[in-house]
C-alpha cells in the first residue's frame, strides 16, 4: 500500500478490516499494530496486506469523536455502490497445465454422471 493515497485506501476491498481494527482498538496507532500483527506477511507474498499503512494516514480519517469523517464516509459507501458482480478476480492456478486437465477431468465426469447407467440386468439379458 506504499504510496497509495488515503482516499484510494478507503475504496480497498481491505478497509472494512481497517474500520474493524479501528473501532476495536479506538486509537490508530493501536489500529495499524493489530493489522500489521493479525495480517502478516504469507509466504508467497511479497509484502504484507498492510505493510503500508501508516498510523498518521488512518488518524486523518478520524475526528476528535473517533467517528470517521463525513467526506471519507462517503467515499467508503461510494465503494460499496460500485462493486460490480462478474466472475470475480481470476485465480492464480487457472492457467496452470494440470488444473486446465483436472478441469477437463471433472467435465467428462460431470457428462458422465447425467448419462443413465447401463443395468446388469438388461446387460445379462441380452448374452
Amino acid at each position: 500500500m506504499t504510496g497509495v493515497s488515503s482516499s484510494h485506501r478507503l475504496g480497498s476491498p481491505h478497509i472494512h478490516d481497517i474500520l474493524a481494527a479501528y473501532e476495536r482498538c479506538g486509537r490508530a496507532s493501536a489500529s495499524v499494530t493489530h493489522l500489521h500483527t493479525t495480517f502478516p506477511s504469507l509466504a508467497t507474498e511479497r509484502h504484507a496486506r498492510f505493510d503500508g499503512l501508516s498510523e498518521s494516514t488512518v488518524r486523518t480519517w478520524f475526528g476528535k469523536d473517533h467517528k470517521l469523517l463525513p467526506r471519507f464516509q462517503r467515499v467508503v459507501e461510494e465503494s460499496q455502490q460500485s462493486v460490480t458482480r462478474g466472475p470475480g478476480l481470476a485465480r492464480p492456478l487457472d492457467t496452470h497445465p494440470d488444473v486446465e486437465e483436472l478441469e477437463e477431468i471433472k467435465s467428462i465426469c460431470s457428462r458422465c454422471a447425467t448419462k443413465p447407467a447401463l443395468s446388469s440386468t438388461s446387460s445379462s439379458s441380452a448374452a
